[in-house]
């Protein structure tokens, strides 16, 4: 089973916010949302994508290709970039409705 630190090997330096985010997980404190920001092309999508990987113990790289169940990805909308909260509570509502 691999450890937080082996799904973060990939992103090169950062080296405080894998400190952060390790520290998070071994208390059992990560928290239900992070925001990392950051100017285009740092690989904060990358960094988001191992979190995840880390978070739901992907062991198969299925985050990564798009194809994990548990792991959504939205994508800004126009020129602002912005994802509108009426966007992300449909998307919500209907993940928990194909759940039950």
């Amino acid at each position: 089973m691999k450890k937080f630190d082996d799904y973060f090997a990939p992103l090169l330096g950062n080296e405080a916010l894998k400190r952060q985010l390790a520290a998070q997980f071994a208390r059992g404190a990560v928290p239900h949302a992070c925001l990392l920001a950051g100017e285009d092309w740092c690989g904060r999508n990358f960094a988001a994508s191992l979190f995840a990987a880390a978070y739901l113990g992907d062991e198969h790289d299925l985050v990564r290709r798009g194809e994990h169940p548990d792991c959504i990805v939205l994508r800004g909308e126009g020129a602002s970039g912005q994802i509108p909260v009426e966007r992300v509570r449909f998307i919500g509502n209907s993940s928990l409705a194909g759940a039950r």
